[in-house]
């Protein structure tokens, strides 16, 4: 049985769309709906704002610890100026 190309073209086509359509259906549960996607995004961004807003508490203490160190000017000055603040 010999095909002609157009014969042969249509086939592939078929069963792309075939393979395709079975790829859906087994795995359509499989993917990440937009909604669920959204919300983890919008978790994960209020959990990331909660942290950097407790590490600025943090580094807002760990300043007042250190101007009130016993030690000298300029070693106050290098430690608080890691960030380029004083």
């Amino acid at each position: 049985m010999q095909l002609t190309q157009l014969e042969l073209f249509l086939l592939g086509a078929l069963l792309s769309l075939l393979t395709g359509l079975l790829v859906r259906l087994v795995m359509g549960n499989a993917y990440v709906k937009k909604s669920e996607c959204r919300q983890v995004r919008d978790q994960t961004g209020s959990t990331l704002q909660e942290i950097k807003n407790g590490q600025d508490i943090q580094f807002r203490m760990l300043r007042g610890i250190i101007v009130s160190l016993p030690i000298g000017e300029k070693e106050k000055r290098e430690l608080l100026n890691e960030r380029g603040i004083y």
